[in-house]
């Protein structure tokens, strides 16, 4: 009876911790989230900032569209910008990767981008386009409500992102009840569909599930589902198969060009592997120390990189692996 009486109350504590913390988030205003960054971004910067308009002009052939990017965080010591003045475009349709070595600024560009920046962290832009849009002076909820929409996000780690506390059903439900206003019935029909979608042959079986009762594999295809379930125009993927073995890595990179070739989405890969690039993208960024040291396409990138980065990277990723069109030609041969 004493482990029963304790495992008990580890439970009771466990989910009064889970309500807590949900009702903290909920009646936690963003804006004010953001005052309270103090060094970084001050209420008066706040009330500086257009209240309306986060449209001032359109850019119709990007997807997304980035310039003159600066992102600093506040440190015991004073500010340390981590990303320099990083300008990229992502067209509708295109397949982009941003790869580099772990501390490149490739992460926080892309949690700029996101507005997911920790509370020591402020980005500044001349400009940033989603969807054509300009957002360069959007509010916190009028960034927040691209989330979901037009933007989809897949995080690194499947396991650490999602709650061990809900179903994955539950998981998948209620963004979309909440973000697009579907009734429940609805819901939980698009999440079932989205799980077929991603290679889930049991969704049923899936949504009554938690976290820790799937693998690895299946948790990442999960938040795939949950990424395209809102139907967006951008994807943007965290390094999607860095916690998988390689088997389930080559299945992910396939779902995702799947994905993006059906839906007819821009995709925007951040990784530190050259052969994630060498298969799916069309065109890489390299980024070195928050800076952009080299871009273009994929395989005129691997025929000829001109900066030697460049090259110990491609060398450490693929140990003299081919570029993809050369891929997709031997794949061609031998089906042939």
């Amino acid at each position: 009876w004493p482990s029963a009486a304790l495992g008990l109350t580890i439970a009771v504590l466990a989910i009064m911790g889970s309500t807590l913390a949900e009702l903290v988030q909920v009646r936690t205003p963003r804006a004010a989230r953001r005052r309270r960054r103090g060094v970084l971004e001050t209420a008066d910067e706040v009330a500086a900032a257009p209240a309306t308009g986060s449209v001032r002009h359109e850019a119709p052939a990007s997807a997304l569209r980035v310039e003159n990017l600066h992102v600093v965080h506040a440190t015991p010591t004073g500010e340390t910008e981590v990303v320099h003045g990083v300008t990229l475009d992502v067209a509708p349709g295109e397949v982009v990767g941003i790869v580099g070595e772990s501390g490149s600024g490739k992460s926080q560009t892309v949690f700029s981008v996101l507005d997911l920046l920790p509370a020591t962290g402020r980005a500044t832009a001349d400009a940033i386009w989603v969807g054509g849009a300009e957002v360069t002076h959007a509010t916190p909820k009028e960034r927040q409500a691209l989330l979901g929409r037009t933007i989809g996000y897949v995080p690194q780690e499947p396991m650490s992102n999602l709650d061990p506390s809900y179903t994955i059903g539950h998981q998948l439900i209620e963004p979309l009840r909440r973000t697009h206003g579907l009734a429940k019935a609805a819901a939980r029909q698009r999440a079932r569909e989205v799980l077929l979608r991603v290679g889930l042959s049991d969704p049923d079986r899936v949504m009554r599930s938690y976290p820790h009762q799937v693998s690895g594999g299946m948790a990442q295809r999960v938040l795939i589902a949950g990424a395209i379930a809102g139907r967006p125009s951008l994807l943007v993927a965290d390094e999607p198969t860095t916690a998988l073995d390689v088997t389930v890595q080559a299945e992910v990179l396939e779902l995702l060009r799947e994905l993006q070739a059906e839906y007819g989405m821009a995709l925007l890969i951040v990784t530190h592997n050259f052969g994630v690039v060498a298969d799916i993208c069309d065109r890489v960024i390299v980024m070195r120390g928050g800076d952009i040291v080299e871009s273009g396409a994929v395989d005129d990138l691997f025929a000829a990189p001109t900066q030697e980065y460049t090259r110990e990277l491609i060398a450490a990723s693929l140990d003299e692996a081919e570029g993809r069109a050369a891929l997709d030609g031997r794949r061609t041969e031998v089906s042939a």
